[in-house]
């Protein structure tokens, strides 16, 4: 399964634990590691323009879900910055300037991918 898979996965809210348990021993990965690379990947695919924001909300609101859900595995700072991102523009604001997800959702994701990017450059 790939990532596009997954991310199709949790926009039908279908994320189920022996799934992604199979993915993660597939990769040699742990769950929360697995959550952040999908959470990764919404990002930069909806900041690509190849989801919509509702779908990039519906996929993290369903991460969300199942990451608090019987299993309780819990999301990363990470992970849980990306979905707050998302979560923000389903709310009205008082902010003059409210423009759903260009005001919430697109900066907000572009910091947080800057800076996942400057801590793995140096880590290197």
């Amino acid at each position: 399964m790939n990532s596009r898979q997954l991310i199709n996965l949790a926009k039908e809210g279908a994320l189920q634990t022996s799934a992604l348990t199979a993915i993660c021993t597939s990769l040699a990965i742990s769950l929360p590691k697995l959550c952040d690379m999908l959470s990764k990947e919404i990002a930069r695919d909806y900041l690509r323009g190849d989801i919509t924001w509702d779908d990039g909300d519906m996929a993290m609101n369903s991460l969300f879900a199942w990451a608090y859900g019987a299993d309780d595995v819990g999301l990363s700072e990470f992970s849980m910055s990306v979905f707050l991102a998302f979560d923000q523009a389903e709310f009205k604001h008082d902010q003059p300037t409210d423009s759903g997800p260009e005001f919430h959702t697109i900066p907000r994701l572009k910091r947080l991918l800057v800076a996942l990017e400057c801590q793995a450059q140096h880590r290197e």
